[in-house]
């Protein structure tokens, strides 16, 4: 979290707003990736940058961030838990991830709000319906389950979803990170942080 920002031409950043998970709870959720995924069949998402991702704003100016930071942080829920309790795997885009199969209202009332604070800061906030998810895994070529009952989501073609033992993540705050490509994939830079109430 000590490396320089991300600086794109005219001081614009490539940025969004996250929930990290703790350096355990991440441990843990990249021992679930490695038990599940085949060897070599894809790139597990490295520990330091596991996150689960609530708006992306894009490449932004200075002057567009500023607004983000000052609505962003307005509406914050109570501190909350997201229980991880089944994986999936998209064949079209070949990711592997962690998923809730009940998440909490608020979490979505969440989103919303930082979705319209995108939009009252000009941006163009994404309109599919909130999924809430956490990549572990790129570039995975195949997936056959891990054996405990894979279904098909009724709305996503193609999905294979699979039940595995609750994960209890805490959530306690709200990020905004910076995201710079590399040669190795990303690199994130936590910018700002919102304790939730």
């Amino acid at each position: 979290m000590s490396e320089p920002t991300t600086v794109l031409s005219g001081d614009r950043q490539r940025l969004f707003l996250a929930i990290w998970p703790d350096a355990a709870l991440a441990a843990r959720l990249h021992e679930l990736t490695r038990r599940t995924l085949p060897p070599g069949q894809g790139r597990a998402i490295e520990t330091r940058n596991l996150h689960l991702t609530l708006a992306f704003l894009g490449s932004v100016e200075p002057t567009c961030r500023s607004c983000v930071e000052s609505l962003a942080g307005e509406q914050r829920p109570p501190a909350f838990t997201l229980i991880f309790d089944c994986l999936g795997y998209w064949p079209r885009s070949h990711l592997l991830w962690a998923g809730c199969s009940q998440p909490p209202a608020m979490l979505r009332s969440w989103v919303d709000h930082l979705r319209g604070a995108l939009r009252r800061c000009g941006l163009e906030p994404e309109t599919r319906p909130f999924k809430a998810h956490l990549t572990l895994a790129r570039n995975v070529r195949r997936y056959s389950g891990i054996g405990r009952g894979g279904r098909v989501a009724a709305r996503m073609r193609h999905e294979r979803v699979d039940d595995v033992a609750p994960v209890e993540w805490p959530v306690t705050a709200l990020m905004l990170v910076s995201s710079e490509t590399r040669p190795h994939g990303a690199r994130y830079t936590i910018l700002r942080e919102w304790p939730l109430g």
